[in-house]
């Protein structure tokens, strides 16, 4: 396998890459997307394929490839989205990359969702551990979230923002409930088609959790059923002209 103590993270990167050409690999994961897609609901009786209730599937989470290889993870991701899509054809698919960091990422980033039969974009931001994404303050959240739009618009293509996460302590002298405010306003005023945050748990002490089960979290339950109107009121407004400018949001 690919988990090795001697590299970073406990990952050999070269023989995580196998995943995306191997053979083996591909054929089981094939398996595993029919598996699911044709699942059949044990309450409603209803296959996943079929049902409405379902938004999407993302390919993997986070998924990851040396720096370099981005054409060995894109031929997968070409690959299995068109599998995917031959099998369940009514529902979203995104690629599960978490992002980019840098000019040439981005580069990489828009090639990926452009594919086909990739349907939205995504991005995952998390300001406490994400240290090289330079979210150390709401307004640098907001500019991130411009940029990442932006980007979703060169391409024609909506955007997702399918991970956010905030402690109870806050970050920077910001509080969590004023992070969260920050993060759902700016997706919903740039135009971005949603935004998710991790996790809605019933155990209040797990990482990022957001429980309702006791009053801690209630102002930031407020703030996401606040934000739910907000996007709605914003559905059909026009993309902020400033972000559709393609040369404009090149940098980070």
């Amino acid at each position: 396998g690919a988990d090795d103590d001697k590299y970073p993270f406990g990952i050999n990167g070269e023989k995580a890459m196998l995943f995306y050409s191997n053979e083996i690999a591909r054929r089981l994961y094939r398996e595993h997307i029919e598996k699911i897609v044709t699942r059949r609901n044990s309450i409603t009786g209803v296959m996943y394929r079929d049902d409405p209730t379902i938004f999407g599937y993302e390919l993997m989470n986070e998924a990851q490839c040396l720096t370099g290889r981005w054409a060995e993870r894109r031929a997968w991701m070409a690959e299995m989205s068109s599998y995917l899509k031959s099998l369940d054809s009514d529902h979203l698919v995104a690629p599960g990359e978490w992002g980019y960091r840098s000019a040439a990422e981005r580069r990489e980033w828009l090639i990926d969702h452009a594919l086909p039969n990739i349907d939205y974009c995504d991005v995952h931001n998390y300001p406490r551990d994400d240290g090289d994404s330079f979210v150390d303050s709401p307004k640098a959240l907001g500019e991130f979230i411009d940029n990442r739009v932006a980007a979703a618009y060169s391409i024609k293509k909506p955007l997702v923002f399918g991970e956010f996460g905030m402690s109870s302590d806050g970050y920077k002298g910001v509080t969590q409930v004023d992070w969260y405010r920050a993060y759902l306003e700016q997706a919903a005023r740039a135009g971005a088609s949603g935004a998710m945050f991790w996790i809605l748990t019933p155990d209040p002490e797990r990482g990022y959790g957001v429980t309702w089960l006791s009053p801690r979290d209630a102002p930031v339950l407020a703030a996401v059923s606040g934000a739910s109107h907000l996007f709605a009121s914003l559905a059909n407004a026009s993309p902020p002209p400033a972000l559709l400018d393609p040369g404009g949001h090149l940098a980070l």
